[in-house]
């Protein structure tokens, strides 16, 4: 899938926001998943995406962490300095009454 594409479909799912927005959240997004998961799982979802979104899951080592998704959550805000529900709302792809992107 290409990058403009991918864009435009996370920003379709999450409502309004500006393009920077959902680019730093999708990189947020994937950087977090790539403490997640293993290398070889990371790669193999790399392998569906374009090259602007490979680098943050290509990071990914072979030891991955286990963590909860309240920590998932919490990783992503920091990654993206926005509050946990907002990190949530583009997370999950929801565009719900909190879906506005508040800086902290």
């Amino acid at each position: 899938m290409q990058y403009e594409e991918f864009l435009n479909k996370v920003q379709d799912r999450i409502g309004p926001a500006q393009p920077e927005e959902v680019s730093r959240a999708i990189i947020a997004t994937l950087e977090t998943l790539g403490e997640r998961v293993s290398g070889g799982e990371a790669n193999d979802l790399a392998e569906q995406l374009s090259e602007e979104l490979k680098e943050p899951l290509q990071q990914a080592g072979e030891d991955n962490e286990e963590f909860s998704l309240d920590e998932f959550l919490r990783r992503v805000s920091e990654r993206e300095d926005v509050e946990t529900d907002a990190a949530r709302n583009y997370v999950s792809g929801n565009d719900g009454t909190q879906g506005s992107y508040q800086r902290r």
